[in-house]
């Protein structure tokens, strides 16, 4: 059974709601972005039996493997069509008011461009950043312990995960809640800064994209 369980993903494919399931499990701690303000051997400073969800990640993947990539570890390559995280992207593009989101530091660092993107192009430019993550994650994965989990195949493959972990806990919570989106990144931060046992009413707060 792996230590260390790794989520990657471009974003807008389901992570948080992954994570929020898994807090049901009792043999794994489970969190969404927990590390993102950390820099250096603090980014990568996971305790044992966790599951971290986060997209940031996949910017990372040399570094993560430096620390994780014995066979105590799975990586878990989180899926949903491409073209609907694009268009996710796109809708939010207009709301993003925190300058951390991942998109424009692609739209406009990764790629070196200091003009806005026209509207019209700006599908192009999320269509190129899932490609990208996508990309880097399956070559990544590809020799080292790894599964994917489809977020729109009823739960089939989220199944299997638990499985393969050797889940204890609310099982049927778990589940229940792999079926309800999560996406909010006031959730995230909250879930991730309260304690565990406050951590259910920062639960309340949901979005579905």
């Amino acid at each position: 059974m792996p230590k260390n369980v790794f989520v990657l993903s471009p974003g807008r494919a389901g992570s948080m709601t992954f994570a929020h399931a898994c807090e049901n499990l009792t043999n794994f701690t489970s969190a969404h972005e927990s590390l993102v303000d950390q820099i250096g051997d603090a980014r990568f400073a996971y305790p044992d039996n966790h599951i971290e969800a986060d997209n940031r990640l996949t910017w990372h993947l040399g570094q993560l493997a430096e620390k994780y990539d014995g066979s105590d570890v799975l990586y878990v390559h989180l899926r949903r069509d491409p073209e609907k995280i694009a268009q996710s992207f796109l809708k939010r593009w207009e709301d993003i008011q925190f300058g951390s989101a991942i998109l424009p530091a692609f739209a406009n660092g990764i790629v070196m461009r200091e003009k806005p993107w026209p509207v019209e192009r700006r599908i192009e430019v999320c269509r190129f950043y899932v490609n990208t993550v996508m990309a880097n994650t399956e070559e990544f994965i590809r020799t080292r312990p790894h599964m994917t989990v489809e977020l729109e195949d009823g739960g089939t493959t989220f199944d299997h995960f638990l499985d393969r972990i050797g889940a204890i806990g609310d099982l049927e919570a778990t589940r229940q809640a792999w079926t309800t989106v999560q996406n909010d990144h006031a959730y995230s931060q909250a879930r991730n800064a309260q304690p565990s046992v406050l951590r259910k009413v920062a639960s309340r707060i949901k979005r579905a994209f």
